[in-house]
């Protein structure tokens, strides 16, 4: 196996972790962390951030089956190419994300990602990471 290959390994077994952690339970993400002393906790924990919000934005676009997919997906909302590649798609996302602001000491309040035009994809000419303050002033109208 050359380095590729036993990169793009090791990122899909993070892929599998990650997402056991983040919608597994209390007691789940307890054996998870069990396995990792206190460096590797704190960096799976910093991706696992990332790895949340990348899957948040998927799934609001592509997963008509959750409650968030009308006001994406079903308005023709996508995550482009780059961020949705099968093979490095999460890595060019996380690539993006540091390069423009996303800070692993914030919290989700602090700092989540929001899109520009809010009619626009995500894309890394639409996004940026905003407090909730900002994100609440750049948001379509509701409908009344």
């Amino acid at each position: 196996m050359d380095n590729k290959e036993r990169e793009k390994s090791a990122l899909r077994r993070f892929e599998i972790i990650a997402e056991r952690y983040i919608y597994g339970t209390e007691a789940e993400r307890q054996v998870i962390l069990g396995f990792l002393n206190e460096n590797e906790k704190e960096t799976f924990l910093s991706a696992t951030g990332l790895y949340s919000i990348w899957c948040g934005m998927k799934t609001r676009c592509f997963n008509p089956n959750t409650p968030f997919y009308k006001h994406y997906g079903g308005r023709g909302i996508t995550v482009c190419e780059e961020w949705t590649d099968s093979e490095n798609g999460f890595q060019n996302f996380a690539k993006w994300a540091i390069a423009n602001g996303w800070d692993e000491n914030k919290s989700r309040i602090e700092q989540s990602i929001d899109r520009i035009d809010v009619n626009g994809n995500y894309e890394p000419s639409n996004c940026r990471f905003a407090d909730m303050k900002t994100q609440r002033k750049n948001q379509r109208p509701k409908n009344k």
